[in-house]
């Protein structure tokens, strides 16, 4: 089990039933979720014989803005496969000696080693960003570090993924390693229409919401699950029915406390 002072557990709720992503993907995380059920069954199956030479890690990179939507994913990947989860903050891990990273790295691997588990590295470009200046000192150090950590992730027996919402800082010399780039995408108009009509829990009563005019606002999948949530809640606290009105005043605020402008949609 890695140590939790460096990975926080994360306990998995999202499944493919109730995630809210785009439609492209969707196919990518099913595409990856496959080759990693493969990659489990060649380790199981192998039954030890072929040694070290058996083991080769997967890793793939998520990116995009809304870090919901990215942990919302490896919650289903976890579900799927059947793994356990672990945030792990980069920040918390990386120290300014290169030697204290290598040591705390190869010990969260090394806790790890059982296979069953999915890491999942918060703010990835941190550490694996592009380097401007070759000649620094800093940046030299901080290269071979992203190396080494490189290095044990292909190794590391299970998943791993590294989410940024940065994809551009990237250092191409690392992300040309890497299996599987995952973009999350905000969902367009076609795909917010059937996020929306499936975000409200079973039961909720509903006054025909609008779900073309719900889908005119620019969200994410995950913000439209928390808002469909917020509008459920309050609707039951005041034993009212949901409306259209009444969601689009949740998302409204929903939206300054994001301090997002928010698109005004309208009817047709």
């Amino acid at each position: 089990m890695p140590q939790e002072s460096m990975a926080k557990r994360v306990n998995p709720v999202a499944t493919w039933d109730n995630v809210m992503l785009a439609d492209e993907t969707l196919r990518l995380l099913r595409t990856l979720a496959s080759q990693a059920r493969e990659n489990q069954s060649e380790r199981g199956g192998s039954g030890g014989a072929q040694g070290s030479d058996s083991r080769h890690g997967m890793i793939a990179i998520f990116t995009g803005e809304s870090d919901a939507d990215k942990t919302a994913a490896a919650e289903v990947l976890a579900n799927d496969l059947d793994v356990k989860l672990y945030r792990i903050d980069l920040s918390s891990v990386a120290s300014k000696w290169i030697w204290e990273t290598e040591k705390n790295l190869s010990r969260l691997l090394s806790s790890a080693e059982e296979g069953d588990t999915i890491l999942f590295f918060d703010e990835a470009d941190a550490l694996f960003g592009n380097r401007t200046s070759v000649g620094d000192d800093h940046n030299r150090y901080t290269s071979r570090e992203a190396g080494f950590v490189m290095q044990l992730l292909e190794t590391h027996r299970g998943l791993s993924i590294l989410a940024t919402s940065k994809p551009n800082n990237l250092d191409p010399a690392f992300t040309r390693r890497i299996r599987f780039i995952v973009a999350f995408e905000p969902p367009g108009q076609a795909e917010r229409e059937r996020i929306w009509a499936s975000a409200f829990p079973a039961g909720v009563p509903t006054d025909d919401l609008d779900v073309r005019l719900l889908a005119q606002l620019n969200i994410s999948g995950a913000l439209i699950h928390s808002i469909a949530l917020q509008a459920s809640s309050v609707a039951a606290s005041t034993g009212s029915i949901v409306t259209t009105d009444s969601v689009l005043e949740v998302a409204r605020r929903e939206m300054r406390k994001l301090d997002r402008p928010i698109n005004q949609p309208e009817s047709p």
